[in-house]
């Protein structure tokens, strides 16, 4: 219970009465009151200071929670990240495996092809064999010879000169020369078309054994793959 009137800013009561000063009785009546003041006082400390320590607690649990979610998140993400790279790579291990079993598939079918085409593969490749080294060998000295003629017209090869016959006469000697040059030229012209028609002969035997590939296999994937090992064991055979 308050003994003093309310005041207003400028210091006077919010009412029109005169400040009355307290008496004995007064003071007797406050002490009287001061305990349970003093003790709801207490009280009202107690409880600022339970609330402040709840306070307390609860931002600590929102700094917690809030550290708790973010590591929570990022464990997340990181197993996300895990599992998709997890994914990826059991994908492209079933693809490898589905391929190797492809790849598998596939020679069988291409060794089945080959076997049942043994004897004709073996033939018709030393067949191109001889030949490509016909072609090659007309071919070079062929080109070897024509040099020859342009560059050196008075130029005969040793083996084409005509043997020296004592006490022969000059027009003679001039006849067998001419015509040692003309079996050279000649040589050469036949050397160049003994390349061509072996060349020939070669592309005729590629041609065979592409056309002996189709009639064997129906799979295309099997065909190229025998075509490439046509193609290798040949420029084996080249080398």
């Amino acid at each position: 219970m308050s003994l003093l009137p309310p005041y207003t800013s400028d210091g006077s009561t919010s009412y029109n009465v005169p400040v009355k000063t307290p008496t004995e009785a007064d003071v007797v009546e406050l002490l009287r009151y001061l305990p349970i003041i003093l003790e709801t006082q207490q009280k009202i400390i107690e409880s600022l200071q339970t609330v402040r320590e709840e306070l307390s607690e609860i931002k600590a649990s929102q700094g917690t929670h809030a550290k708790s979610t973010e590591s929570t998140t990022q464990l997340v993400s990181e197993l996300l990240a895990t599992t998709a790279t997890i994914t990826a790579k059991v994908e492209t291990l079933t693809t490898s495996n589905s391929n190797l079993k492809e790849d598998d598939a596939l020679l069988d079918q291409c060794q089945s092809a080959k076997s049942e085409m043994a004897l004709q593969w073996s033939s018709r490749l030393n067949s191109r064999k001889k030949h490509f080294w016909n072609f090659l060998k007309n071919k070079q000295k062929a080109e070897l010879y024509s040099n020859w003629q342009t560059n050196s017209p008075y130029f005969i090869p040793l083996n084409y000169r005509p043997k020296m016959i004592p006490g022969e006469i000059a027009p003679c000697t001039t006849r067998r020369l001419e015509e040692a040059k003309l079996r050279y030229h000649h040589d050469t012209e036949l050397m160049q078309i003994y390349a061509a028609n072996h060349l020939t002969k070669a592309q005729d035997v590629d041609e065979a054994v592409q056309k002996l590939i189709h009639e064997t296999s129906s799979n295309p994937k099997v065909r190229d793959k025998l075509l490439t090992d046509w193609r290798h064991d040949t420029l084996h055979e080249e080398k």
